[in-house]
């Protein structure tokens, strides 16, 4: 469990770079409804099914299909859903995979800093 965790911090992505990332595995990108939409490529969906990026380790993935979702609010990123499906086969066993992942990004702007008193006095 200790390892999977620390493979997943590994390929952890910040909403905004994960966006990035997305967009260039998409064929391409429409706008409908306010919603900017796209199929990702083959090898883009075949490799966000693999719990594993970077190598070719992990399980082999057959049938990979996904698409992804984008939603502004005010120009800004406010909402991303990400639809994957495809066959998972590890160690002989054979899976079917169809998963969605939405990310909500909130308060974006709304960050207030303070600094302590001692500190804004040297700033002076």
């Amino acid at each position: 469990m200790t390892r999977f965790a620390a493979s997943m911090l590994q390929e952890y992505l910040a909403p905004a770079a994960q966006a990035e990332d997305l967009i260039a595995r998409l064929k391409e990108v429409k706008l409908s409804d306010g919603v900017y939409a796209g199929d990702l490529t083959d090898e883009g969906a075949k490799e966000l099914l693999r719990f594993r990026r970077s190598g070719n380790e992990g399980p082999e993935i057959s049938g990979a299909k996904g698409s992804a979702k984008f939603w502004l609010k005010d120009g800004l990123l406010s909402k991303y859903e990400i639809k994957l499906r495809g066959k998972m086969s590890f160690n002989g066993n054979d899976s079917d995979v169809d998963r969605t992942t939405t990310v909500e990004i909130k308060d974006v702007g709304t960050t207030k800093v303070s600094a302590p008193e001692e500190a804004k006095k040297k700033a002076e």
